[in-house]
C-alpha cells in the first residue's frame, strides 16, 4: 500500500495564511509583554532583593522604561523583518539564476 500520493504536486503554501493584522497584533502584544516583564517584573525583583535603591514616590522610572522598551522591541522586530525580506529576495534571485542556467528546469509558454 502506497501512502504517498505521487500524482498531486507538493504545494508548500497549503493551509491558511495569517493576515497582516494578526501578525502585527502578535508582534505588538509580544513587544508589550516583554517590555512589561523588563520594566516592572524584573525591576520589582531587583527592588525586592535590595539590588536597586528605592526611588522616591514621585519619580517612578518604570512607565518611561516600559515605553522605551516597547518602541525598541518594535523597531528590532521591524529591522529583523526587513533583513529577512532582503535575504529572501537574494536567495530567490540565486535560485532563479540556477534555474535559468539549467535548461532542464526552464518553463516554456508552449
Amino acid at each position: 500500500m502506497n501512502a504517498v500520493n505521487t500524482d498531486s504536486p507538493i504545494d508548500a503554501t497549503e493551509g491558511p495564511r495569517a493576515s497582516t493584522v494578526q501578525v502585527l497584533g502578535l508582534l505588538c502584544s509580544t513587544a508589550f509583554a516583554l517590555s512589561y516583564l523588563g520594566a516592572y517584573a524584573f525591576t520589582n525583583a531587583l527592588l525586592g532583593q535590595g539590588i536597586l535603591p528605592q526611588w522616591s514616590p514621585g519619580s517612578d522610572p518604570r512607565p518611561r522604561l516600559l515605553a522605551v522598551l516597547f518602541v525598541s522591541l518594535l523597531g528590532i522586530f521591524g529591522l529583523m523583518g526587513f533583513v529577512f525580506r532582503i535575504l529572501s529576495k537574494r536567495e530567490l534571485r540565486s535560485i532563479d539564476a540556477l534555474a535559468d542556467e539549467t535548461e532542464e528546469f526552464r518553463i516554456s509558454d508552449t
